[in-house]
């Protein structure tokens, strides 16, 4: 039944695109690059992972892939096999286009953009590591490729992620927009790019390893310049068009931080005057103050585990007079999760007197 649904989807996709076409650009420069992906155990029949790869010029496809690859143990796995077969096809494109002799970018290295690290850092790294020995030595063929300069592996920044929500000019946004900007680079392992600037270009008499590693980071740090600039609204984005990521985020915290002030005074205000309610639910009074605990974290605010712990016991109401004296008397040193259980536990039990009284 899961294939004929599959079929069906299928002829549905057909049916919706049979007036779409590929549409090339002609206004910019002529450059190859590509972008793979993969699904791992996603085969519910063998359990193999799905991997896919799509080369662009001037805005639309002119090569691409999908087909299942070997049984992948891990997700950084099979993205690393998937970018190892989207490799072999970049090599083979870009002997192509030399042989052309119309791509001006040609005998640079084709990127190929990976949203997977981890991927990113076995392709590169020479050495063998212990999780990929069992994988079959024509996917380390990626090695070689990065090794001799054919194709250059980046991590890939979707720009409509940070784009969903645009810093506001007056800065009213700024804690949600900065947690979401930061949760986007953690998520490519690239926060580094706000810690320290990208820094001056080496001079000629470097050798040339430090000089492509340089232009790497370069890239990434012009691609998160490029999505942090595209999640400004207009007026930010003229101001700050031409600063690195770090000092334009370094820049956005000086201007906002009465903001953030007043923001972390209103959050501090209601993690502090937050109680529970007699009769109500423990677990929508915990969920309520954890909420307002992680704003206060957003802001720069940490709440030690003592003090959580303190806070949530005033917070009770009278029928866990009890269970506070009973928790201070015997001096217990828990985390908040471990609060959490005894309160769920406590409520059981109070409410069952109750009931009977």
């Amino acid at each position: 039944m899961e294939h004929w649904t599959a079929v069906k989807n299928i002829l549905k996709y057909l049916k919706r695109t049979k007036d779409m076409f590929l549409c090339y650009g002609g206004d910019q420069e002529l450059v190859v690059t590509s972008y793979t992906d993969a699904s791992w155990n996603t085969d519910h029949d063998d359990t193999k992972s799905q991997s896919g790869y799509v080369f662009i010029l001037n805005g639309a496809a002119v090569s691409w892939c999908s087909k299942q690859c070997t049984v992948a143990k891990s997700s950084t796995e099979s993205e690393y096999i998937a970018a190892s077969e989207a490799s072999s096809e970049a090599v083979w494109m870009k002997r192509f286009i030399v042989e052309l002799g119309v791509v001006p970018s040609a005998l640079d290295p084709l990127v190929i953009y990976c949203d997977n690290m981890g991927a990113i850092a076995n392709a590169q790294e020479p050495r063998s590591h212990k999780k990929l020995k069992h994988i079959k030595l024509r996917f380390h063929s990626i090695r070689e490729y990065i090794e001799d300069g054919e194709i250059m592996a980046s991590p890939s920044i979707n720009f409509n992620q940070l784009e969903k929500e645009k810093l506001k000019s007056n800065g009213s946004n700024f804690t949600d927009w900065f947690r979401h900007v930061r949760i986007f680079l953690n998520g490519g392992n690239l926060q580094y790019v706000l810690d320290a600037p990208l820094g001056s270009t080496p001079p000629p008499v470097v050798s040339e390893e430090e000089k492509n590693v340089f232009e790497a980071r370069a890239k990434v740090y012009s691609q998160v310049q490029c999505a942090i600039l595209c999640s400004l609204e207009a007026e930010l984005q003229k101001r700050f068009e031409h600063h690195d990521p770090c000092d334009m985020m370094r820049e956005l915290k000086v201007i906002f931080e009465t903001h953030a002030a007043v923001e972390s005074y209103e959050a501090s205000k209601q993690f502090f005057g937050c109680m529970m309610e007699e009769g109500s639910s423990v677990s929508e009074h915990m969920f309520a103050m954890s909420g307002h605990a992680r704003k206060l974290s957003d802001l720069g605010i940490v709440i030690p585990n003592q003090l959580g712990i303190h806070r949530v016991l005033q917070s009770l109401p009278p029928s866990y007079k009890n269970f506070v004296m009973n928790y201070n008397m015997q001096n217990m040193n828990k985390e908040l999760h471990e609060l959490f259980s005894m309160l769920k536990s406590a409520e059981v039990e109070i409410r069952r007197k109750s009931t009977k009284c």
